[in-house]
């Protein structure tokens, strides 16, 4: 292994802080949640936002996904090379270790060739939806696409029954964190994301007294 990361609920106090100290850079996250009731009056009548998810989106996603987190994006893909990017996308929605994906609620805008934007929306609970990506093309930012795509999620989780949606942001994410609150989502919980390089360790022979066989420890 050459690194070592790790992403969990911070419910120790001062956890972030002892990471650092054994050399981890540290990034604290917010989980934040919000009610699918709670639809303020702009969000009524939202018109349907692009299409359902499909199973040949995977690489398109990966390559918006790589460009719009850049640099930040090394928690997802540390050495930042297309097929990490896909590797990861593919965990995403081939298996359920951030929820169980529901393809008609993930959204894609492609109004070309390539992906405009994307949100993956996943099962967590019986009742609780929870985002686990949402990105925009950085060409595309600031015609409020990512708004859009949030306000359709909303409606189409509380349509299938869900009461909550939820979502994990960077403490550092500050356009994304004005976004997301004011849209209603409500901090719940804190989270810890983390990494660092393995430090390799020295190989030693050590002469067993029985037979002076040799081992490496």
């Amino acid at each position: 292994a050459q690194r070592l990361s790790l992403f969990i609920c911070e419910r120790a106090p001062g956890l972030g802080d002892a990471l650092a100290a054994r050399g981890f850079l540290v990034g604290p996250h917010r989980y934040l949640v919000r009610s699918t009731g709670a639809a303020r009056s702009s969000e009524n009548d939202v018109p349907p936002v692009g299409r359902a998810w499909r199973a040949g989106d995977v690489a398109d996603a990966a390559a918006l996904l790589r460009s719009a987190y850049g640099p930040s994006g090394a928690r997802f893909a540390p050495r930042d090379r297309p097929e990490d990017w896909i590797r990861y996308v593919g965990g995403l929605v081939e298996q359920n270790g951030c929820g169980l994906l529901l393809p008609e609620a993930s959204r894609v805008l492609r109004p070309g060739d390539g992906m405009a934007a994307l949100l993956l929306m996943t099962e967590v609970a019986d009742r609780t939806a929870h985002i686990a990506q949402v990105a925009v093309d950085p060409a595309r930012r600031r015609e409020g696409l990512a708004a859009a795509l949030l306000r359709d999620a909303s409606r189409r989780a509380e349509n299938s029954g869900y009461t909550s949606l939820s979502l994990i942001v960077a403490d550092a994410n500050a356009p994304a964190r004005a976004l997301y609150e004011g849209l209603g989502f409500a901090p719940r919980a804190r989270f810890v994301a983390a990494r660092r390089p393995v430090q390799p360790r020295r190989l030693t022979s050590v002469a067993l007294a029985s037979g002076g066989a040799t081992t490496l420890r």
